[in-house]
């Protein structure tokens, strides 16, 4: 968990610790704790207890104790992949909305400085379309953080740690929402259309109504920012041509 001890996105930092602390970072402490073994068909079950919210894993609990501080309890000797990737998830969805970020069900790439990122749900084609790249170098294929820093808009892709996978932050020159096609084509597409259809692929925010009107007003303004095309793509692998020739690499 070294990496996450000092992850910062924009103005915002995050922390893994022992304990909690008195700063304005946001915190998980991590507990190791005898937990009874669940048996889950999914990867998590989210419950609430009270006012607090708690994913509750196969090995792994994350509970959010009030704004900015979780606890996750583990019975392993570590936390697992699973574990410390899911809470990344979660934490990253609830408290970003208050600090500009949204986290999106999608695949991002880059080619040098540029970014791109490609929206959609299951099935959509997030990690098809990555396979078709030649000159784009393919990210994190399932959940990026889209954030504003100074005005600009950046892709934050979310580390894979059974993988051991990290990424870059690249700045957000271009959002595609997906559409599997026998053409490939690409059109430019009014803010309201794109915000309509994005708000459908932000994960966790539907647990809190007033998280999810925040995540809906910061991505509105990331659309100010960042240009929204619908992308109709085939398998012919040439819609890397076109996207290289809108953002004009």
């Amino acid at each position: 968990m070294q990496f996450l001890e000092n992850l910062e996105l924009g103005r915002v930092k995050l922390e893994f610790k022992e304990d909690f602390g008195r700063g304005d970072s946001i915190e998980v402490r991590v507990m190791k704790k005898n937990l009874r073994r669940e048996n889950l068909k999914e990867v998590f079950r989210f419950e609430t207890k009270g006012r607090k919210q708690v994913l509750r894993g196969e090995n792994w609990i994350l509970k959010r104790e009030r704004k900015k501080r979780y606890t996750l309890f583990f019975s392993d000797k570590e936390p697992s992949d699973v574990a410390i990737e899911n809470t990344l998830r979660f934490v990253l969805s609830q408290e970003y909305p208050e600090n500009g970020g949204v986290l999106v069900h999608s695949s991002s790439a880059c080619l040098g400085k540029c970014g791109v990122c490609f929206i959609g749900k299951s099935g959509s084609g997030k990690t098809t379309i990555l396979k078709l790249f030649k000159k784009f170098k393919p990210l994190n294929d399932d959940l990026n953080l889209l954030f504003l820093s100074d005005e600009k808009p950046w892709i934050f892709p979310l580390p894979i740690l059974s993988r051991n996978t990290f990424y870059p932050l690249i700045k957000a020159d271009a959002l595609f929402i997906l559409n599997k096609s026998e053409k490939d084509e690409i059109k430019k597409i009014k803010k309201e259309d794109g915000l309509t259809e994005i708000v459908s692929c932000l994960p966790f925010l539907h647990f809190s109504p007033s998280n999810f009107k925040k995540g809906l007003k910061v991505l509105e303004k990331i659309l100010d920012y960042a240009p929204v095309y619908r992308l109709y793509f085939s398998l012919n692998g040439k819609v890397e041509e076109k996207i290289f020739e809108l953002i004009r690499v």
